[in-house]
């Protein structure tokens, strides 16, 4: 979506109440408090910090400072209800087939991580659609680059 069809602007997302997670960190993950808008991209609104009100200002901050950028950049936002509304379609409940080779290796790295299948396949999705996410970003913004590199050398 380029910035002109942008219906609302930065100010009236800036003004919505969006869900926000707050989980615990573990010894092992530094310690501390972290935060994400999960409507938003839990892994591009997300922030830490030593107590759970750090965590929480740092969020906002964040979300402050990107959501204007994103959409001076086209990039559409979706609005919390809609996050929500949309959420509630699934059941959270997911079947797969794979083959034996392949379950046999999630099994194997489940265990060795001390974490059920279940939660070790659902993790390794969310790590790659954040991945997918992140490149998908980049794309658009070498794309971006690439443009404004052409038109220069045009004009």
């Amino acid at each position: 979506m380029k910035p002109e069809l942008q219906l609302k602007g930065a100010e009236y997302y800036l003004s919505l109440k969006y869900p926000v997670t707050l989980r615990e960190l573990s010894d092992e993950e530094g310690g501390g408090y972290l935060a994400t808008i999960p409507a938003l991209g839990e892994k591009t609104f997300i922030a830490d910090g030593s107590t759970a009100a750090d965590a929480l200002y740092a969020l906002d901050e964040l979300r402050k400072e990107l959501l204007p950028q994103l959409i001076a950049r086209g990039v559409a936002i979706p609005e919390p209800n809609r996050a929500a509304d949309e959420a509630e379609k699934y059941s959270g409940s997911l079947m797969l087939r794979v083959s034996r080779r392949l379950h046999g290796q999630l099994v194997a790295a489940a265990k060795r991580n001390g974490i059920s299948l279940n939660k070790f396949a659902a993790e390794l999705m969310a790590c790659g659609l954040g991945e997918r996410s992140a490149v998908e970003g980049l794309r658009s913004e070498v794309q971006e680059a690439l443009a404004e590199l052409r038109k220069q050398k045009a004009a």
